[in-house]
């Protein structure tokens, strides 16, 4: 695990995240929030693919393999 580093973290905002969130301690409360902060960023950029992407609605792996 990383060396510890100090930040300045708003209290008031880590205390209500602390508390609405049930967690143990401050530390599991920054670490949940980091998580949840890195799976919205991944779930916009997969919406931002949204019509980008283009698909062949008669591919098989049948024909991906060349035996049709």
């Amino acid at each position: 695990m990383p060396k510890a580093k100090k930040i300045r973290v708003d209290q008031e905002r880590l205390n209500e995240v602390c508390q609405r969130g049930k967690f143990a301690d401050k530390n599991e409360a920054i670490n949940a929030s980091l998580a949840e902060f890195i799976r919205k960023k991944d779930m916009q950029e997969l919406l931002d693919l949204r019509g980008k992407i283009k698909y062949d609605d008669d591919w098989t792996p049948r024909k991906a393999r060349g035996k049709v």
